[in-house]
């Protein structure tokens, strides 16, 4: 069986407007602006054929879970699995949050492929033996997350269902 790793911010949601409240800890005021956040364009269309295909999909996310929440609920995204800020000791570069989503899955690294937007979530992925995404559309390092050698990189949100189709 196969399955897929999501980031969420900047992979599957715009949050850019909240990130320096994200980065202080500043949930309570992260919270208001979520109805401000976009859906990236593609993403429902690849989660729908995802779900068509009965292919698990997992978010993981350096974020807690509470806010994981919120902007799943509120962008009506719906996943298998969640592994956020608090269910691992360790994050994102290290492995830990992509093996708990891989064991809450019940699926083999061999058979996943994860999609991030940052050079951790290669990283991450490259140390999990997993499957790697670059996705371009919401990096705010190009350069860097290239250099992290990803497996495949998508330019736009937009592409996101075309390889859906074509990996699965």
């Amino acid at each position: 069986m196969a399955g897929v790793i999501f980031d969420l911010d900047q992979t599957i949601v715009d949050s850019s407007i909240a990130e320096h409240l994200r980065r202080q800890g500043n949930w309570g005021s992260v919270y208001p602006l979520i109805p401000k956040f976009a859906l990236y364009p593609g993403i429902h269309e690849a989660f729908a054929y995802l779900r068509q295909k009965q292919i698990p999909v997992a978010i993981v996310t350096s974020s807690p879970s509470i806010y994981c929440g919120k902007v799943t609920s509120h962008f009506n995204v719906s996943c298998d699995n969640r592994v956020c800020y608090h269910d691992t000791k360790l994050r994102k570069p290290h492995p830990a949050p992509f093996h708990l989503a891989l064991q809450k899955m019940g699926i083999d690294t061999k058979n996943v492929i994860s999609f991030g937007d940052s050079p951790h979530d290669i990283s991450a992925s490259h140390a999990a033996d997993i499957a790697s995404v670059a996705c371009l559309w919401g990096t705010d390092d190009r350069d860097a997350i290239i250099k992290a050698s990803p497996h495949y990189i998508i330019e736009r949100s937009e592409d996101l269902p075309e390889f859906m189709t074509k990996f699965f």
